[in-house]
């Protein structure tokens, strides 16, 4: 069955409410958090194309007291001391949302982060990622942990690559790319592709889509994030590519545990490995500019997810989901034939 691809990317706001359309999200002080040694904020820009508010759950609006930009600016003031020697930073919120999901009985909430560090008008690096949050009780002093625990984590970050880079820091023309796969996961159900390491009947958890005609779901996909940075006059943006299984989202129905469907949707999985592959390799070849390098990136992955997605479509036609003995044949050995080529998992 066709496998979503996913564009993944990390970061991470109590709560007010205001009425049922709008609620404003107040940081809370900590004694306890980070102190910043080598630098100091001055002002938090909002460059989101959207400004309206952070996003949206079922209460209503999320806004953060006094609007995202002058909200944040306010708190990193009153939260840090300024350094005696720290250098002066701006940052730029290019992505800053909150949205909702339901995963079972649970809500979950999502935070998706861009956030460019800039001194005397240079970027100096950036950081993007999402991270979430699942409740089954109030969800407000969750969502306001999720965003305060990962912007210091941020911050934290930043100031340990500026007391390595600090003498040396620059805006430049030049663009590094470097990719690689990342290796293991904390969550459980999250398997990724490795090239000696098969799936199993029992990681299809997922209670199966009755409406669905089919045996087995496979869900699947890549994540992609990637973390900039800039100096001597060169920008280096490093990529990392999950190539993921989710037992989570993976079902068989009772009549479909047995090797053959095992083993059909087995190549579903290696089609995402390959086609990761492909992406890590024009991403490679790609020539990117510092004003062009995240547009890039996603055309690249966007190109490689309908790519993928007609490879699956077409898999799953000519097999007839795996009953076809012949053609299940044939397309074992294309594919197999085809990841014997790549170089990305060993």
């Amino acid at each position: 069955m066709r496998t979503p691809l996913l564009w993944v990317l990390l970061l991470t706001c109590v709560t007010n409410y205001l009425n049922a359309q709008d609620i404003t999200i107040q940081l809370q002080n900590d004694p306890k958090n980070y102190q910043p040694q080598n630098f100091y904020i001055t002002e938090v820009v909002d460059s989101r194309t959207f400004k309206t508010k952070l996003g949206k759950i079922k209460e209503g609006d999320i806004h953060l007291n006094g609007g995202e930009a002058a909200g944040l600016t306010n708190y990193f003031k009153e939260q840090f001391k300024k350094p005696v020697k720290g250098l002066p930073v701006t940052i730029h919120l290019n992505t800053f949302t909150i949205k909702e999901k339901a995963v079972g009985s649970r809500r979950q909430f999502d935070l998706s982060v861009g956030i460019a560090y800039y001194s005397n008008g240079q970027k100096l690096v950036e950081y993007n990622g999402s991270a979430y949050v699942q409740t089954s009780s109030a969800p407000l002093p969750q969502i306001e942990k999720l965003v305060r625990s990962n912007l210091i984590n941020n911050l934290e970050e930043f100031d340990t690559w500026l007391e390595q880079n600090k003498l040396t820091v620059s805006a430049g023309p030049s663009v590094k790319v470097n990719v690689q796969f990342a290796k293991s996961s904390k969550d459980k159900n999250i398997i990724y592709y490795q090239k000696d390491k098969k799936l199993f009947i029992t990681d299809f958890i997922a209670p199966p889509d009755s409406s669905s005609y089919g045996a087995a779901a496979t869900f699947s996909g890549i994540h992609m994030n990637y973390k900039s940075t800039t100096m001597h006059r060169q920008t280096t943006v490093d990529v990392t590519l999950s190539v993921f299984f989710d037992r989570s989202k993976s079902w068989m129905k009772p009549q479909g545990k047995n090797a053959s469907t095992l083993r059909h949707e087995q190549r579903h999985f290696d089609i995402t490995a390959l086609k990761a592959c492909e992406l890590k390799k024009l991403i490679e070849q790609k020539e990117f500019t510092p004003a062009n390098y995240q547009q890039e990136l996603k055309k690249l992955l966007y190109k490689i997810q309908e790519e993928a997605g007609s490879m699956q479509n077409s898999y799953d036609e000519e097999t007839y989901h795996g009953t076809i003995i012949d053609a299940q044949e044939k397309w074992n050995n294309t594919i197999l034939e085809e990841l014997g080529k790549q170089q990305c998992f060993y």
